[in-house]
């Protein structure tokens, strides 16, 4: 929307849907997330997941994840910072692409698809949904249900370990710790909530044996090998020994280089203000508080380029807010027009934990401090129900929907 920081962070929303006629009562769901935002604004585009094929920072990933990108980061896994990819080559009609980047890689060896058998055990990678269950690479477990995939779909095949919004392009591994298909998407009946039939992982990926056509097309070096059922290995050794192969990736529609400009809703608050308010509204923005609710004549705004998650609980995020009044408030017999908070927002049940507040002489958080006041950050007790409903709302979408990380792109220029 405004800042940087804001625009570079990860979005979970809804997913991007392509409906076959073929399919009838049922949609084709790609399984990745999307951004809503308009195209002239630096937005995350999708969020998605890739794994390295060789050495020398070579990964594959779904074209629909990369296609709309201006630019492509990528984190390893436990990274923060991320680094920018470069676009190889791609394949539209299978939904392929492959990125670089500049480090080497561990990769994970492409089995032979002559080699795979119907109701092999298979693992699928990836991370999704980030907002709801963290950054942390995700494994389910599954069997390859058929070899064949959807009519008017070839070069898929049909697996059932779950997979969600976000695993999109991410390895479908097997048991002995090779690459059986890349993650393309699911059925999903949830757009027509008249079918007959609830659908349960009915999962496609795209099979190894196209995997390879493209890699050899795209003339790069890859590990191949075929199925060895005598190498099988539990779950907890192959996640061991694939989680360094496996990365987020993430694409940026927009130019991160161009000056951020405040949001319409703050530029026709501006206009509405007077002479002397414009400067204090302006300098808040400046200061990073860039998302704008109003609530009658009042004003709260989120800095969301200082949204964090708490480490050890992940439904909790840390944030700053400025609750900016119309008419003065009291405080031992001072007026204050304005409080700039610290707080903590529980995403599971919309409750919130104001931890630190100064009161603010002027409004939009300006002026002298009249007084600031600090509760412990552990005070699970002092957790309150937000109201009205609209400020909740504003709160979950601004702090719970978007996965922050105010460094996402440090190190990708």
């Amino acid at each position: 929307m405004l800042t940087l920081n804001f625009y570079l962070k990860l979005y979970v929303l809804q997913i991007v849907c392509c409906v076959g006629l073929f399919l009838g009562s049922f949609g084709w769901v790609h399984a990745q997330t999307s951004s809503t935002t308009p195209s002239d604004k630096i937005t995350i585009s999708e969020i998605g997941t890739g794994f390295s094929i060789n050495e020398t920072g070579h990964l594959l990933t779904a074209n629909h994840i990369i296609q709309n990108a201006g630019t492509i980061v990528v984190f390893a896994p436990g990274d923060t910072k991320g680094q920018r990819a470069k676009v190889i080559k791609i394949n539209k009609e299978q939904d392929l692409a492959l990125i670089q980047i500049n480090q080497k890689t561990k990769a994970i060896p492409i089995l032979n698809w002559q080699s795979i058998p119907n109701g092999l055990e298979i693992f699928a990678f990836g991370y999704p949904n980030p907002s709801i269950q963290g950054r942390e690479l995700k494994i389910t477990s599954g069997l390859i249900n058929s070899l064949e995939g959807l009519p008017g779909k070839p070069g898929l095949f049909q697996f059932s370990a779950p997979i969600q919004q976000g695993n999109s392009g991410g390895p479908v591994i097997s048991a002995d710790s090779g690459v059986v298909g890349l993650i393309n998407g699911k059925l999903d009946n949830k757009k027509n909530p008249n079918a007959m039939e609830t659908l349960q992982n009915v999962n496609f990926a795209v099979r190894s044996l196209e995997l390879e056509t493209f890699l050899k097309d795209a003339n790069v070096l890859y590990t191949k090998r075929d199925l060895n059922l005598s190498n099988y290995k539990k779950s907890h050794e192959i996640f061991a020994e694939s989680q360094a192969s496996v990365y987020t990736v993430v694409t940026i529609r927009g130019d991160i280089n161009k000056k951020s400009q405040p949001a319409d809703n703050i530029i026709n608050l501006l206009g509405r203000l007077s002479s002397n308010q414009k400067p204090k509204l302006n300098g808040a923005f400046k200061a990073g508080f860039d998302s704008l609710l109003e609530l009658g004549a009042d004003q709260v705004l989120v800095k969301t380029g200082g949204i964090n998650f708490d480490k050890e609980m992940n439904h909790l995020r840390s944030f700053d807010f400025i609750l900016s009044f119309n008419t003065p408030k009291k405080l031992n017999e001072k007026d204050y027009m304005s409080l700039i908070n610290h707080a903590k927002f529980n995403c599971n049940d919309m409750t919130i934990l104001i931890v630190r507040q100064e009161y603010k002489e002027s409004t939009f958080g300006t002026g002298n401090t009249l007084s600031a006041l600090k509760r412990k950050a552990d005070a699970v007790e002092a957790y309150k129900k937000i109201n009205p409903k609209e400020l909740q709302s504003f709160f979950y979408n601004e702090v719970c929907q978007k996965v922050v990380n105010a460094d996402l792109i440090s190190n990708a220029n």
